[in-house]
């Protein structure tokens, strides 16, 4: 898989100009998609450093985008445990 194909899959789902990715914008929907592209792209073995070099981006700005999405999950499957938890619990 390409990285002009993760940033295509991110762009549709997030309703992002994929263009934007890669640019130094900081609108928050380009930022956003940014850095779930570059987290995906840690997840798949990718350097900091590395991935600093397609952005144009030092690697402690990509490290701080992978933990900004890190603890975006966190919460998520926190959310989604609460959530599971408290189903059949009647509401007061």
């Amino acid at each position: 898989m390409k990285i002009s194909d993760i940033i295509e899959i991110v762009s549709a789902e997030m309703g992002v100009d994929p263009d934007l990715v890669t640019t130094k914008t900081r609108l928050q929907e380009a930022a956003d998609a940014r850095a779930v592209v570059q987290a995906v792209m840690r997840d798949r073995g990718w350097t900091f450093a590395r991935i600093g070099l397609v952005f144009s981006a030092g690697h402690d700005t990509v490290w701080s985008n992978c933990k900004k999405i890190e603890k975006a999950r966190a919460m998520i499957s926190a959310y989604d445990a609460v959530q599971a938890a408290i189903k059949n619990l009647p509401i007061e």
